[in-house]
């Protein structure tokens, strides 16, 4: 469940991202940071920076119960930090810490 417009606005065109990332891996696009058949790190960071007025602090992905994980910490324009959690196989938000 999202709280803020911002991390909703976020979520939903990484979704969107993440349905199109099979077939930019058929173009033959290069991998940048790609996980297996997923959403990569650069285009998930890019994708809240070009969708939100919030400044990305940190970006990394790590392994969550053997899946990749991008986490994005992101500080919004009333001063709030705020981490996304985005499974990179689906790109869809993924809950807890």
């Amino acid at each position: 469940m999202c709280k803020t417009p911002l991390t909703t606005a976020a979520l939903a065109l990484l979704f969107g991202l993440a349905q199109s990332a099979p077939a930019a891996a058929q173009s033959g696009a290069p991998p940048a940071r790609q996980a297996e058949a997923g959403i990569s790190l650069d285009a998930a960071v890019a994708a809240v920076r070009a969708r939100t007025e919030a400044r990305i602090l940190a970006a990394e992905t790590r392994q969550a119960g053997g899946q990749p994980v991008h986490l994005i910490r992101i500080l919004t324009r009333k001063g709030k930090v705020r981490r996304i959690r985005i499974d990179a196989a689906s790109g869809r938000a993924v809950s807890g810490r």
